[in-house]
């Protein structure tokens, strides 16, 4: 569960709670080019953890949108390890088939 809020122009701050114990806040930017893709870029201002939680210290995300495609971008900071590239993918709309 989580909500995205935008104090201010150019300003995104990211709230989570995931199933797994980890709560966080992310902050960052967004911005848009001038052919029209948009990125925010996220890094953590805290974490919170449940007991039986893995533990996790640091996360970054970059979202990209550009035309009908998304880019996702996941590394974090956990298990005594420095942050580092966890996931990534990407989603493309489709065209609806002809009726």
């Amino acid at each position: 569960m989580g909500y995205w809020r935008f104090p201010a122009p150019g300003r995104v701050e990211f709230v989570v709670s995931h199933p797994t114990g980890i709560n966080e806040i992310e902050e960052g930017t967004l911005a848009t080019k001038s052919d029209g893709a948009m990125t925010i870029e996220l890094s953590t201002t805290s974490v919170a953890l449940s007991g039986s939680a893995k533990s996790v210290t640091g996360l970054a995300r970059t979202f990209r949108v550009h035309g009908d495609t998304i880019n996702y971008r996941l590394a974090m900071a956990a298990v005594g390890l420095p942050l580092q590239h966890h996931l990534a993918a990407e989603l493309r709309r489709e065209s609806p088939p002809d009726a």
